[in-house]
């Protein structure tokens, strides 16, 4: 896309003069995902056209980097979800908190029934929403969600098939104090689990994959 459109403008000067005389925001037609990419290559395209000495290189640079992770994410929906996104804000997707493991394990410990996301392959930092109330926000190859949630001065880690930073509560779920709250409650510990009618003690396992 890039590519064949900047030797298009760059060949045609007709095409290069309409383009160059635009400034700000280009707006192009279609779904979220073609509007958003023929806009930033056109904004791209439009200032490595002008002059040098004229060009906003921080607007080059942005969108250089939001292409660079467009094509990083390819064959990966919820990636291409996510940059696309940021990229419809003119914004570079913000970063997991430092430190944070990049992929994480739920296991059930031994004699626990099994929980349609436990065992069920990797937690991954989620690349729409890296952070969920200061914390970071994994999501599992079943689309289940690992985050920390918080309500009415409660803080608890939740697993489960929704997103809920207001709540403290979940499929499964283990209350932690603000002072112990900071990363990942890794190793085995004892988190409420639900068992399609109530919620039981059950052993889980969070280790880094």
């Amino acid at each position: 896309m890039y590519i064949a459109n900047y030797a298009k403008f760059a060949q045609e000067p007709d095409l290069r003069r309409v383009l160059l005389s635009t400034f700000g925001p280009i707006g192009a037609q279609g779904g979220l995902y073609w509007k958003t990419w023929n806009e930033v290559v056109l904004e791209r395209i439009r200032e490595e056209l002008r002059p040098e000495g004229c060009r906003d290189e921080a607007s080059i640079a942005l969108r250089v980097k939001l292409m660079e992770g467009l094509r990083a994410a390819a064959g990966e929906q919820r990636s291409v979800d996510a940059i696309t996104t940021w990229a419809a804000k003119r914004l570079l997707p913000p970063a997991a908190p430092e430190d944070s493991a990049l992929a994480v394990k739920v296991e059930q410990g031994a004699g626990a029934d099994l929980f349609p996301w436990a065992g069920e392959g990797a937690f991954t930092i989620d690349a729409l929403q890296p952070t969920v109330n200061g914390q970071a926000h994994y999501i599992g190859e079943q689309g289940g969600h690992l985050y920390l949630g918080k309500k009415g001065g409660r803080c608890a880690w939740c697993v489960d098939e929704y997103l809920a930073p207001s709540e403290t509560s979940g499929e499964a779920f283990l209350e932690v104090t603000e002072h112990d709250m900071e990363g990942l409650p890794l190793g085995a510990r004892v988190w409420q689990c639900f068992d399609g009618t109530r919620h039981q003690q059950r052993t889980l396992t969070l280790r880094t994959a």
